[in-house]
Order: C-alpha cells, then structure tokens, then sequence
C-alpha cells in the first residue's frame, strides 16, 4: 500500500488502461477506463473504472482516492474476460 500521495496529473499518467494492479485485498484488478477527464468539477471526480481480472466484476473508485489500495502490479495487459 502506496501512503504517499502524487498529483491527479501524475496518476493520470499511471492509471491507464489495460494495467493490472494489486489490491490490499490480495485480488487483482486491470483498469479499462478513465471517466470524467474532460470535466473537472468537484461533483463529478475523475474515476477508474476497474474489472476483477479473476471473476470480471467491474468497480469504480475515485482517481484520488486510488493508490491509497492499489499497487502497480504491470502496465499492459489483456482485458479479463466475463
């Protein structure tokens, strides 16, 4: 687990799709998108949409709330499949 926390621009830059990353939970996770880019208002916070690599199950969770749970495990990996 990652305490030190980089700029929305920086994770922009590491948060990308098709890169798997480790959850606290032990679980796997690869990022299929980022939502909200375009428009930065604090109601609609830039957000990862992310898919169980196991099971296909799909989440969300906040940019900036991210590496506060998530490792980088690997940057380029294929989709799961559901």
């Amino acid at each position: 687990m990652n305490t030190t926390k980089k700029p929305l621009d920086e994770l922009l830059e590491l948060v990308t799709p098709k890169s798997l990353w480790w959850h606290t939970n032990g679980n796997q996770y690869v990022v299929l998108h980022i939502a909200n880019v375009a428009y930065r208002h604090p109601n609609y916070p830039v957000t990862v949409v992310y898919q169980n690599y196991d099971n296909g199950t799909v989440w969300t969770r906040a940019l900036a709330d991210w590496e506060r749970s998530f490792t980088l495990y690997k940057a380029g990996v294929p989709y799961a499949s559901t």
